[in-house]
């Protein structure tokens, strides 16, 4: 690792680093004043280069820069997180840097294709970098990353090259991987056991998986002395849980809000506020009702695939807070939870063992996927074009071995009903509801 630091990449990195850094005491004149530059940068490639962009500048008659952020939010229309899932084509500039496509599941379980350059990328993870590095983990320092593996239910070669990069690129990065699928009290302890052994700094993953590997630890004894930060993500994580993650794994546990298509939205800092990451980010808290706040975020740094006002469709309860120095403040997000599910043999399984072997299919448009109280799931998949019965029968099969034998029914249809297709829960079991015999371990 000590060779790693001295190539101008790593180098490079320390100093932009610090320039994340400077950024964060900058006063709220000087963040509106970067924001508009960016936004303007942004705005000047996607009128002119971007198929949705442009049509949108005429329809509306867009200035061809805006003068203030007030301007930009009253001119600007809102851009629905569906425009962009079925569109995903009209919003890639052709003047697009070299990158690669991402794809997410999103809050409705729904697949989204993303387009971020690699310099834009490289930015959105030193943001993520500089975040760990203001509680005191160097991004060089061990991590566990107690994640799925999506990438190895690739169909075809890419799933392959994954599943065989995968343990090489963990081992350059100085990082222990833990699959959060099997949340058993077997795996949980097992995965403590490598932990014990690899001494990590920091821990990153699922809240949900994180809450229940702390309870584990906490059951067992487990020590943990070098671990400084743990970084629950991509579920809901309140005040309760973080304070009882921190206690059980003895460290500071801290929440972080992003999504595939936006980057780092924002983090818990070291003194206890949520703050939205304003260099790489514009956030808006756009009011629905007394205490609902819809977020709406425009992305920054990607001309190459711009996002300008985009309606995440995650909810606060609070108007985002701008200090006089300093990133703003968000309260209390409502981002997307799902139910754990529970396998024939008793285990207790995260709800991405299902997406992740359903994400990578584009005719599949959208799913939901119900757990029966006998164990049995439906899967009801909202389809493009007709699944191949080898298909179906393949992905019934994943998922029947994933539920270690519950049978799984696919349904296929033109269209999920609305009130089947719930913004925030896409995974429902009625089995773990219940808490059977095959227990759910508890977090309390």
């Amino acid at each position: 690792m000590k060779l790693l630091k001295l190539l101008p990449r790593f180098r490079q990195l320390e100093t932009e680093l610090n320039r994340f850094a400077q950024r964060e005491r900058w006063s709220a004149t000087e963040l509106r004043d970067f924001q508009l530059q960016r936004i303007n940068h942004v705005w000047t490639t996607a009128r002119r280069n971007v198929p949705y962009y442009e049509r949108l500048s005429r329809e509306q008659n867009l200035p061809e820069r805006f003068s203030s952020l007030s301007e930009y939010v009253e001119l600007m229309p809102l851009l629905p997180k569906q425009v962009v899932r079925e569109q995903p084509e009209s919003f890639i500039s052709r003047q697009a840097k070299p990158g690669s496509w991402h794809r997410t599941g999103g809050s409705t379980g729904v697949p989204t294709a993303i387009y971020w350059s690699h310099a834009a990328h490289r930015e959105m993870l030193r943001s993520k970098y500089r975040s760990e590095q203001a509680h005191g983990v160097d991004v060089f320092d061990k991590k566990v990353f107690f994640w799925g593996h999506s990438g190895s239910f690739a169909p075809g070669f890419r799933g392959v090259a994954q599943r065989f990069l995968r343990p090489f690129q963990d081992k350059l990065r100085n990082r222990l991987r833990a699959s959060a699928y099997d949340l058993s009290p077997q795996h949980l302890q097992e995965h403590l056991a490598r932990m014990e052994s690899f001494s990590p700094r920091s821990l990153y993953g699922y809240s949900s998986a994180i809450d229940l590997l702390a309870g584990a630890a906490e059951r067992y004894g487990t020590a943990l002395p070098d671990l400084r930060l743990v970084v629950l993500t991509a579920e809901p994580a309140d005040a309760r849980m973080l304070a009882r993650v921190a206690r059980r794994l003895k460290a500071t546990a801290v929440v972080e809000y992003g999504a595939v298509e936006c980057g780092l939205i924002a983090y818990l800092m070291p003194d206890g506020t949520l703050r939205t990451r304003d260099d790489v980010v514009f956030v808006e808290t756009v009011p629905t009702g007394p205490a609902t706040h819809d977020i709406v975020v425009t992305v920054l740094n990607n001309p190459s695939f711009p996002l300008m006002r985009y309606c995440i469709e995650d909810t606060t309860v609070a108007p985002r807070q701008q200090p006089e120095n300093g990133f703003g403040i968000l309260v209390n997000v409502q981002g997307r939870s799902n139910d754990m599910l529970i396998s024939k043999s008793g285990k207790c399984l995260h709800p991405m063992a299902v997406k992740h072997v359903l994400e990578h299919w584009p005719e599949i448009r959208r799913f939901t996927a119900k757990q029966s109280i006998g164990g049995d799931m439906k899967v009801t998949l909202e389809t493009n074009e007709l699944l191949s019965d080898g298909l179906v029968t393949s992905l019934r099969s994943r998922l029947e071995s994933i539920l270690d034998g519950y049978s799984v029914e696919m349904e296929l249809v033109d269209a999920i009903p609305g009130n089947l297709a719930g913004k925030h829960r896409w995974i429902i079991s009625d089995l773990a509801a219940r808490g059977t015999s095959a227990q759910v371990p508890h977090a309390n």
